[in-house]
């Protein structure tokens, strides 16, 4: 039987009065990939800030069986910043070494065999202004990969990529996955890429409204979770399929 690697128990969460989780449980067990959907401002980037430590103003419980790398929004990274691409990653590694150690040539290894991984080695001395969405995408997952995680939480890694970036990407997924053994938490808006990828679905608007294997969730837990926002939801979904079909 595997292991539990997460537990969240009774998390709730407000913030300015305003209630965003409510009565949150779950459990996720080693090895799983997870996605997690809800329409926008249903707590889903909240509940991984939780899950990662950034917020710690909750009731509840939390815990965590090992190291988690976080690949945030894209809208979170400050592009303006003049940094080399290998400088970026390097940020992976300031928990290890602290952030005014200097890094040795063994570091720098490690840095460059992430970036290979990624596939951007290349890409290593280019400012960072210089990047594409899947490029910097890319460079968000190998700078959390320096951290050597146990689980990745992933928060909207198509958001600006375009649907060829977004094959290459969750492929490379795929691949880190068999090779690392990684416990994958998505968290996404494209619930045909949900479906396809994830094994088990969370269904998330405020509180779960249904947390299953893909194959036991309904149209019916998805009506209900979007609720009148539904209707626009599929007939959206359908004109940005017949946009991208190749």
């Amino acid at each position: 039987m595997k292991e539990k690697i997460v537990e969240v128990m009774n998390v709730n969460y407000s913030k300015n009065d305003v209630e965003i989780l409510k009565n949150i449980n779950f459990e996720i067990f080693c090895g799983d990939f997870v996605g997690i959907i809800g329409p926008n401002g249903a707590g889903k980037t909240t509940l991984a800030k939780i899950i990662v430590g950034d917020i710690k103003d909750y009731s509840g419980k939390v815990i965590v069986r090992g190291k988690i790398g976080y690949v945030p929004q894209m809208k979170d990274i400050n592009r303006d910043i003049p940094i080399l691409v290998r400088e970026f990653a390097s940020m992976g590694l300031y928990e290890k070494r602290g952030l005014f150690r200097f890094f040795t040539k063994e570091d720098w290894k490690e840095i460059e065999r992430n970036l290979e991984m990624v596939g951007i080695i290349k890409l290593k001395d280019r400012p960072i202004t210089k990047l594409s969405g899947g490029e910097l995408q890319r460079l968000m997952l190998a700078r959390a990969l320096l951290y050597n995680p146990d689980i990745l939480i992933l928060d909207e890694p198509e958001a600006g990529v375009d649907q060829m970036g977004k094959a290459r990407f969750y492929e490379l997924i795929d691949t880190l996955r068999n090779d690392k053994n990684l416990t994958v938490i998505l968290i996404s808006h494209d619930i045909g890429m949900i479906f396809q990828k994830c094994e088990k679905i969370m269904c998330l608007n405020k509180t779960l409204h249904c947390q299953a294997p893909r194959e036991r969730i309904s149209l019916e837990n998805l009506q209900e979770v979007f609720s009148e926002d539904f209707d626009i939801w599929i007939r959206g979904q359908k004109h940005y399929e017949r946009e991208h079909k190749s």
